[in-house]
């Protein structure tokens, strides 16, 4: 909303809204429009659980301020004291947006609430109907008052912070020394900054971490972790704000943790009373991740928190299987090895000592990292990977640009993914998927360039030589047309027998003097067969 005609058309009946009244603060709650153009005829639901009926003129423009979907009345024309203010709920909203705030600055008229002169206002505790001290204990006597909303706001913030929301049947944090321990299923140790592996699949992935204080613990106090590129994890923590009968009010915080400088970020919007125990939490992790680090020479698994709780009888003992021998130290490739996998990163040589990866970056290009050898190794073992020249890979590549890839997903559920390929650039295709997010992909991990013979043949087995007439025909690798669609003659204008691919001239005349094709889908033609074909078309 901008205007009050905006606020007019907003507040159509049966629409809700959110009351925050600053002056009587015991009447704020839901407000239901019943019916009325010029004055607004509402169903009220207090926050005491009292209903009533009321009304609400539509006010002058110089009366209120209008912020996004909220509508401040002023206390006085033009004025910056708010008297109450009207908040547009969605018909999605959650039930616990539909109540308000357990704590809110207010300027209350009733009296035994009203301040001293000069020091209007206060906090009000929704819960207790009075106005709150220092210490946020609601009182009948020796209350905080303030000369300004600043004060107040910043009252209201340290007893909960904006963005706090509630947490079924959560629970006050462990006093005490404790730590946390794994509460996932099948995670082994592997090499690399993150020493937390899948079991099935390989490589570094997520874990859900609980408090070694009790086993199955309250929801609230498990950490997922995940790690990502470059020595890089994330922490989502849920800080303990304050208990709410069943239910815990919590904030939560996504901690930026790295994992080779053993050190963690937490976010600037991070509320200063919350800090400490965001710390102490991301603290936790860190050691958790140490600990992993000095086992995985010596147990296939991390402890976890059933193992902790096989020892007081609650569950039943499963011992950890010991290593034969340490984790092998990452070697470095052969100087002849051009591509190499880690852990599904891929990495390109582009120099005797120089390594590059593409990860999802702008609308345009990728986001590109180079490394030494020695720096990639850290990240963890490499395998090679079979592949062409560079300069062979960045011809394919760019024969590939504005196609539509049909690719084979790592993820169980669902076989194809489509990548439509806007740049490439060193082996790696980068674009949209129909995910709605951005990737890049190596040519040698897309299953796209297999090891082919010396000499290619079409499918019927017919030799494919430079300057031939070919069919080419659709086969899932570019879009999702039917197989075995006749796209067109075209004429073979380079080969590459090693890679598996050919070139032709399909987009020749849109400027593209390559277009990769496969040996599998076209047919070599002679030229009276074409021209018949051209004939009858």
């Amino acid at each position: 909303m901008r205007t009050i005609a905006d606020f007019r058309r907003a507040a159509a009946p049966d629409s809700t809204w959110l009351c925050i009244n600053r002056q009587y603060p015991e009447t704020s709650g839901l407000r239901t429009i019943t019916s009325g153009t010029t004055r607004l005829h509402f169903t009220g639901f207090h926050a005491d659980g009292t209903i009533t009926n009321g009304s609400l003129y539509i006010p002058r423009a110089d009366e209120c301020r209008i912020d996004g979907d909220t509508l401040h009345m002023l206390q006085n024309p033009g004025a910056d004291l708010t008297a109450w203010t009207w908040t547009l709920l969605a018909p999605t909203s959650q039930w616990h947006d539909k109540f308000p705030p357990r704590y809110f600055a207010a300027t209350p008229l009733r009296e035994g609430l009203r301040g001293p002169t000069g020091k209007p206002w206060c906090v009000y505790a929704r819960d207790h109907d009075k106005a709150v001290n220092a210490l946020g204990q609601a009182v009948d006597d020796n209350a905080a008052y303030f000369a300004t909303q600043t004060e107040a706001d910043d009252l209201v913030q340290r007893l909960e912070p904006a963005g706090t929301t509630y947490y079924s049947y959560g629970r006050k944090p462990a006093d005490g020394d404790w730590a946390y321990d794994i509460d996932d299923m099948a995670i082994t140790y592997g090499d690399g900054p993150w020493p937390f592996h899948h079991g099935e699949r390989g490589g570094p992935t997520s874990v859900r971490l609980a408090p070694s204080t009790a086993y199955l613990s309250w929801g609230n106090e498990r950490v997922m972790v995940w790690p990502r590129r470059f020595g890089q994890a994330e922490a989502d923590l849920h800080l303990y704000v304050r208990q709410q009968g069943s239910y815990a009010m919590v904030w939560r915080c996504k901690v930026a943790i790295d994992l080779l400088a053993d050190t963690f970020t937490l976010p600037d919007h991070c509320p200063p009373t919350l800090r400490e125990q965001a710390a102490a939490k991301a603290r936790k992790v860190l050691d958790l991740v140490a600990t992993g680090r000095r086992e995985r020479d010596t147990y296939l698994r991390p402890l976890t928190a059933r193992d902790r709780a096989a020892k007081t009888g609650e569950t039943r003992p499963h011992e950890r299987d010991r290593r034969t021998s340490p984790l092998p130290e990452p070697t470095p490739p052969p100087a002849d090895v051009q591509t190499v996998e880690q852990h599904r990163e891929v990495w390109q040589r582009v120099g005797p000592d120089e390594w590059l990866t593409a990860g999802p970056g702008d609308s345009q290009r990728p986001q590109v990292h180079r490394h030494d050898t020695a720096s990639m190794l850290r990240f963890g073992a490499v395998t090679p990977l079979p592949s062409p020249p560079l300069s062979e890979l960045d011809r394919i590549g760019a024969a590939m640009i504005g196609r539509t890839l049909v690719l084979p997903t790592r993820q169980p559920g669902r076989r194809l993914y489509e990548l439509t390929v806007q740049h490439a650039e060193t082996g790696f295709l980068y674009g949209p998927t129909d995910r709605s997010y951005r990737t890049a992909l190596h040519l040698a991990a897309s299953g796209l360039l297999t090891n082919r013979p010396v000499r290619l043949t079409d499918r019927r087995g017919r030799l494919i030589c430079v300057g031939d007439r070919i069919h080419e025909y659709t086969n899932y690798r570019f879009g999702l047309e039917p197989a075995g669609r006749l796209i067109g003659a075209f004429r073979v204008v380079g080969l590459n027998a090693e890679a598996g691919v050919l070139f032709t001239d399909r987009h020749a005349e849109h400027g593209q003097p390559e277009a990769v094709a496969f040996p599998a889908d076209v047919e070599v033609v002679d030229r009276a067969s074409l021209t018949q074909r051209t004939d009858t078309d």
